[in-house]
């Protein structure tokens, strides 16, 4: 194997590499000071002169100490000749010994590392597949130029310079012949990019996982990219990441929704997903409306199953052109282990009692003839309250008692009466009795209200006023319906929970429509494993010791009223010092206590 004098590497076929008198090679950029331009004509027989002149590393050392030497040699035979008449022939003149010193040659210098090992090593060419825009392959130089496909012939393939644009149109070419590369004549006219490997090889590790991903974030794909590549210093930054695979992933998915008018794209809708495509026309104006109801047969088996349900809605995932995420939840139970879970959801473009009423009847079609259904816990919408009652007639309602308490608190605000709330000892206690209505069975509270607007004065007889006209004399929300006399589960807190849990998956934004379908129905496959891990004991609603706590007093009071231990004044009285709005109290001065 012939070795380059400088770098101690081979010379392969097809490098650039001179060989000098003394027979041995040197790279042509291992500091030969030839160009490749000179190097070109010298194998062209156009540059003999330029060629003879030239040593190679070894020699250009050697040969300044050998013409020392003969120079030397020359004048010392010189002052022998002229200096023979100095001596006398009967004389012998004393010779000093002269220590021979060993001959340097270049081989023997020892360095502790090869200073060539980095400087102009021979370049070498990476192909990497579908790494282009268009998806077609890419070839890279080790010292940073990228190269496209121009054309194939029968004995070769031809590659020219990827940077080709208006500013800049390289004519750099490559020309491969089997395994081995040789650049063209024309030289690059631009800088290198030492990193271009690096990012074609993240460009094809994009659009290989991006199918697989189509719907999820973008950050998680550039999550993986940067970890994969933590180590390289080129690594593009985090937002162009970010911005490359979203293209990527947006030449995948179907267009999103501009208006109603849409055509739903069945093939982005996960199989047995979709329940119903709904559309209302309102009959006054021709107004339409449009409600997509989805759930898997597991859920609808699950919901067929339940006797209550939960019912809300969020706004703050979806998109225009709808309106809300309106979704139906139930309790899993076995034993002592239970845990809530979604098992129907529905986009909707409008919330007048028609839409619902849709909404609901395609739901009640889905399920089978016989359900379980006993009773439905909702916030106070007088349009879902109706429709409701439309559909499942025979279902009791309950308003949950966090939205009616939070509902009496918005009129106390209005009557300016939160600052008397916080110091006023008097008008605290009589606003914290009248939001502990709830508490006390039915019956119970017309007297309790009754009372209450007895001891009142000012703004606080106009509240009460307020709870009389709006729970007590509706036809709508009566005192059934929003007491929580001896319930355990008084408020639609698990289905907030759930809530507050899928916009935080949605990264706190407002998903398109297709993303946040692909997001529900793996919602909806973590319920199967949610239900086998409450049956077996693995899994339940976790609840803090405080509210353990206030769930044991809340109780002991109901049963100490129904012992007949308690009026029904005596139990507001206790249920108000236990549950009310968690305002942080000010010092009362000695007036307020008045």
């Amino acid at each position: 194997m012939v070795t380059c004098v400088v770098c101690r590497k081979a010379v392969r076929r097809r490098q650039e590499a001179l060989q000098c008198d003394c027979e041995k090679w040197q790279h042509r950029a291992c500091q030969t000071g030839i160009s490749r331009e000179s190097y070109r004509r010298m194998n062209r027989g156009e540059a003999n002169e330029e060629l003879a002149a030239w040593r190679c590393n070894d020699c250009s050392q050697l040969q300044p100490e050998d013409d020392d030497m003969y120079s030397q040699s020359e004048s010392e035979d010189e002052e022998d000749v002229n200096g023979l008449s100095d001596f006398s022939h009967g004389t012998v003149s004393d010779v000093e010994d002269v220590q021979e010193l060993p001959q340097r040659h270049p081989d023997d210098v020892t360095f502790d590392e090869d200073p060539y090992v980095n400087d102009n090593p021979a370049t070498t060419f990476t192909l990497i597949p579908a790494s282009t825009q268009r998806g077609k392959g890419k070839l890279i130089s080790s010292d940073g130029y990228t190269y496209t496909f121009k054309r194939d012939t029968q004995t070769s393939v031809h590659w020219r310079c990827a940077v080709r644009n208006k500013t800049t149109d390289c004519p750099a070419t490559v020309i491969q012949k089997g395994d081995v590369f040789e650049p063209g004549l024309p030289d690059h006219i631009h800088p290198a990019n030492q990193d271009a490997e690096l990012r074609a090889r993240i460009t094809v590790d994009i659009r290989t996982k991006a199918p697989q991903q189509i719907f999820e974030p973008a950050s998680n794909l550039v999550d993986e990219v940067i970890v994969a590549n933590a180590d390289n210093p080129g690594l593009p930054s985090h937002a162009a990441l970010i911005r490359q695979v979203n293209r990527a992933k947006s030449k995948l998915r179907p267009d999103e929704p501009q208006d109603l008018d849409f055509e739903l794209d069945i093939g982005h809708i996960p199989e047995d997903f979709l329940v119903e495509d709904i559309e209302v026309t309102s009959p006054r104006t021709g107004a339409k409306n449009r409600h997509i109801l989805l759930a898997t047969p597991y859920q609808i088996e699950r919901l067929a199953e339940a006797k209550r349900w939960y019912v809300d809605s969020t706004f703050k995932v979806v998109r225009a052109p709808f309106y809300q995420l309106f979704s139906v939840h139930a309790f899993i139970r076995r034993g002592e282990d239970v845990k809530q879970v979604p098992l129907a959801f529905a986009f909707m473009s409008g919330k007048r009692r028609k839409d619902y009423e849709a909404v609901l009847q395609e739901l009640r079609n889905a399920l089978p003839d016989e359900i379980e259904l006993e009773e439905c816990v909702m916030d106070f919408e007088v349009a879902a309250w109706q429709a409701f009652a439309l559909v499942f007639p025979d279902v009791r309602f309950k308003g949950c008692v966090f939205h009616w308490c939070q509902a009496v608190w918005k009129k106390v605000q209005e009557h300016g009466l939160q600052t008397a709330y916080r110091r006023n000892q008097r008008v605290h206690a009589w606003v914290r009795q009248l939001m502990a209505l709830p508490f006390l069975p039915a019956a119970s509270i017309p007297a309790a209200l009754e009372e209450l607007t007895r001891k009142s004065a000012g703004e606080l007889t106009s509240l009460a006023e307020y709870v009389r006209q709006t729970w007590l004399n509706s036809t709508i929300f009566t005192p059934r319906r929003w007491s929580v006399y001896m319930q355990s589960v008084r408020t639609n807190n698990d289905l907030e929970g759930w809530h507050r849990r899928l916009n935080m998956k949605a990264r706190k934004a407002k998903l398109p429509f297709y993303l946040l379908v692909d997001l529900l129905h793996r919602e909806s496959l973590i319920v199967k494993a949610q239900v086998r891990m409450v049956c077996e004991g693995r899994l339940r609603s976790h609840q803090r010791q405080k509210y353990k706590n206030l769930q044991g007093k809340i109780f002991t009071a109901w049963e100490r009223f129904d012992d007949d231990f308690y009026t029904a004044r005596e139990l507001l009285e206790v249920c108000a010092r236990i549950y009310g709005p968690t305002i942080r109290h000010i010092r009362l001065t000695s007036d307020d206590r008045q």
